[in-house]
């Protein structure tokens, strides 16, 4: 549901509670003022139903717009490609799932969680296509070239 969605459907069903209640509260405030009212009575007829009416209007739209929105799963968001990602961070224990910090190619840091699978193929400093989907961090294609790891030999 989109923020402006979500907005309208959360005041629509604040103001029908606010109208439902103000509606109850005239009508009970002028059945004190008239113990024995008629429905033909000009304050009560026009003014209690009317604000009720119009409350429960808003309540009900409100939830039919709100129930009538699917939402956004994640199986209907494909997975995003981010190529030149930097590993900066990892947990020290990759045997669990854990979360690493990569840097994307737009200089931004972000934390993604990931599975142990993934954590034991990778090394900080590392570069290469990350496979994301939302928090997550799906894969990880080294590129070719490392530049900023230290081959096996100079280690």
């Amino acid at each position: 549901m989109t923020p402006k969605r979500k907005l309208i459907v959360t005041v629509l069903g604040v103001c029908g509670f606010i109208f439902s209640f103000a509606g109850i509260i005239l009508n009970t405030a002028v059945l004190f003022k008239n113990p024995n009212p008629s429905i033909t009575d000009p304050i009560f007829a026009p003014s209690g139903a009317i604000v009720v009416g119009i409350g429960a209007l808003c309540f009900i739209f409100g939830a039919i717009l709100g129930w009538s929105n699917r939402g956004t799963y994640e199986s209907e968001i494909p997975p995003s490609n981010e190529p030149k990602s930097l590993v900066l961070r990892m947990p020290s224990n990759r045997k669990y799932d854990g979360t690493l910090t990569l840097k994307m190619r737009n200089g931004d840091n972000h934390d993604f969680e990931t599975t142990s699978e993934v954590l034991q193929l990778l090394e900080p400093g590392m570069i290469g296509t990350a496979r994301i989907l939302r928090s997550k961090l799906l894969s990880f294609e080294p590129d070719s070239e490392q530049p900023n790891l230290k081959s096996k030999r100079e280690r």
